[in-house]
């Protein structure tokens, strides 16, 4: 992972805009390097307004205009440090790179910029794709809930982690609305760890429930699996629940990928992150692949064999701008929806979607190299003194984009010609 010291070092570096690391000693009004300021030829004025950034430290010591070079010595006027003593880390930066008013936001302002392709399950579950930082989307019985993102993750950067402390323990997901009389198909891949998981689908309208699909692999302990069930909701059912739990009063199990819809609806939210759906020309930067496990169209199968057909553009539209208020949405068309099968959307995701970089210490998943050029493009139409450099960093820009781009195919493999897979009855 990048650290934002990382990208602010090679941004001081590749722009030559000062110089940083382990000062000789720092005291209250006085920075002592000999080997960065040993150059008798320098003025008192040689680094009068560079900015001197002390990362370890608190409120005014952080960052400090400095003054008068004298020697070795550079003075910090009559700001004084809190914290001194030898070998301090400290960076120094020309007067218009501010480390924190300008190059902190210009890197996190670069992580909108790079992107990576980005796959999520489409849901009428909230945090189906259990993506959510904490498991407050759901509602636990008999069990402990928390989201694992080190461990065991099927897709993306998080799974449910359900640990029992009763028999039949399960959390609950919200409420969603379901359609009377319509047939469903519902899926969710589970890394048993302990005992035996199973998945339920609860009509909320009665409160009782519809279907029960248990793990049927007592040797998949440690592998992931796919459960998928098939039904219908009854007359009056309008309001419905997946519950994801374990036989057991001990049993554990991992829950990812919490997906399904019942048969011809139409509208579904996107996921927030879903922003850069067009490239910089206009095209899209969108597409849709139905799922299909090769195993079985039902029951408990790995999660590792299965078949991907891709969406004819044709088949569906993207509706409104996203915003806070108005998230972008999708219509399918009928033959979308007829078999059931689950829906993946694939589309360009910002690293800063990620989350920000505050703190030295705070990572991204952005490669270095990236956050870097993008920074620099950034920063080339921001200032005049770079604007000669800008056609040079926008290719370095593109060529680093292309370096992390997946090598994905259209159309997905096992078409041939596009053609999509068929389910015989």
């Amino acid at each position: 992972m990048t650290t934002l010291k990382q990208i602010r070092e090679r941004l001081i570096d590749e722009l030559q805009i000062g110089f940083y690391g382990t000062a000789d000693s720092i005291s209250t009004t006085g920075v002592t390097w000999v080997l960065r300021f040993q150059n008798n030829n320098w003025g008192g004025n040689q680094f009068k307004n560079w900015w001197g950034h002390r990362p370890d430290m608190t409120g005014n010591d952080v960052v400090k205009p400095m003054t008068t070079l004298a020697g070795a010595v550079l003075s910090t006027g009559s700001s004084v440090y809190a914290d001194t003593g030898p070998s301090k880390y400290f960076s120094l930066t020309r007067p218009e790179w501010h480390p924190t008013i300008y190059m902190q936001p210009l890197i996190n302002r670069a992580l909108e910029k790079a992107w990576q392709w980005w796959r999520t399950v489409l849901s009428p579950v909230v945090d189906g794709d259990m993506e959510a930082a904490t498991a407050g989307a759901w509602t636990g019985t008999n069990c402990g809930m928390v989201k694992d993102s080190t461990t065991f993750v099927w897709d993306g950067t998080r799974s449910g982690d359900v640990t029992n402390t009763g028999a039949n323990g399960y959390m609950e997901s919200a409420t969603f609305e379901v359609a009377p009389n319509r047939s469903y198909r519902f899926t969710a891949k589970v890394r048993p760890r302990v005992g035996t998981p199973w998945m339920q689908v609860v009509d909320k309208t009665s409160g009782t429930v519809l279907q029960t699909i248990t793990c049927s692999q007592p040797v998949a302990i440690g592998a992931w699996q796919d459960l998928q069930m098939e039904g219908t909701f009854g007359n009056n059912t309008v309001l419905a629940a997946i519950r994801l739990g374990a036989t057991g009063a001990s049993d554990r199990a991992s829950w990812d990928d919490v997906q399904g819809y019942w048969n011809l609806l139409t509208r579904f939210s996107l996921p927030s992150w879903v922003t850069q759906y067009r490239t910089e020309d206009g095209t899209e930067a969108l597409r849709f692949y139905k799922v299909r496990n090769r195993l079985g169209t039902i029951g408990n199968w790995s999660s590792r064999a299965y078949d991907l057909m891709l969406l004819d553009p044709r088949t569906y539209q993207v509706l409104s701008q996203p915003s806070a208020l108005n998230p972008l949405e999708v219509e399918f068309s009928r033959e979308v929806m007829l078999d059931g099968f689950p829906i993946l959307v694939e589309a360009r995701r910002p690293f800063s979607d990620f989350g920000t970089l505050a703190a030295e210490t705070d990572v991204t998943g952005c490669p270095l190299r990236l956050a870097v050029a993008a920074a620099k493009v950034l920063a080339s139409f921001e200032m005049r003194t770079l604007t000669d450099r800008q056609a040079l960093w926008l290719q370095d820009y593109d060529r680093e984009q292309k370096r992390v781009s997946s090598l994905l195919h259209v159309p997905a493999p096992d078409q041939s010609r596009g053609l999509a897979f068929q389910v015989w009855a």
